[in-house]
């Protein structure tokens, strides 16, 4: 009698997030970067100068980022979820 193995699924990286990068309202720029196995963190700049990373921390807030990104919506005061609690605060010039 031979016993049927299962094995656990495994979550294949999102092929959209691969070195994406893209721009938002009043010159932000967002690029992905792998974060994990199976999660991509979005770095978040204006003008050149880096406002902070938002680190999600399951697939579930990797796709509500990504989707708040990807239809410019306000993302000012996201807090990264990094060590140091950086909020993201967006200039309006």
């Amino acid at each position: 009698m031979s016993k049927n193995r299962t094995s656990a699924p495994v979550l294949n990286k999102p092929g959209p997030f691969n070195d994406a990068t893209w721009e938002l309202s009043h010159g932000v720029r967002v690029q992905t970067h792998p974060y994990d196995d199976t999660l991509y963190a979005f770095e978040v700049t204006q003008h050149k100068v880096c406002l902070g990373t938002l680190i999600p921390n399951d697939v579930g807030d990797m796709e509500r980022m990504r989707y708040v990104l990807d239809n410019n919506l306000s993302i000012d005061g996201f807090e990264c979820n990094d060590e140091f609690g950086t909020v993201i605060q967006v200039s309006s010039e």
